[in-house]
């Protein structure tokens, strides 16, 4: 999926947000529950995209 170029108003790349950094925040608000839980865990699935794409660490914007 390839949509079109548009920042968050922090100024993200739109697609990396909502599929990296969401899921991230959502994991670290749960992290607060999870000691007050037992047997707790959190698991993040992904598709296989994970085998061929990759993250610029250096451009997480893709302004390059």
């Amino acid at each position: 999926m390839y949509p079109p170029d548009t920042k968050t108003e922090d100024g993200f790349e739109r697609q990396m947000t909502a599929n990296c950094f969401r899921h991230f925040l959502f994991a670290s608000l749960l992290m607060e529950l999870i000691p007050d839980t037992s047997d707790s865990r959190i698991t993040w699935l992904s598709s296989s995209a994970h085998k061929t794409g990759k993250i610029n660490l250096d451009d997480i914007n893709l302004k390059k």
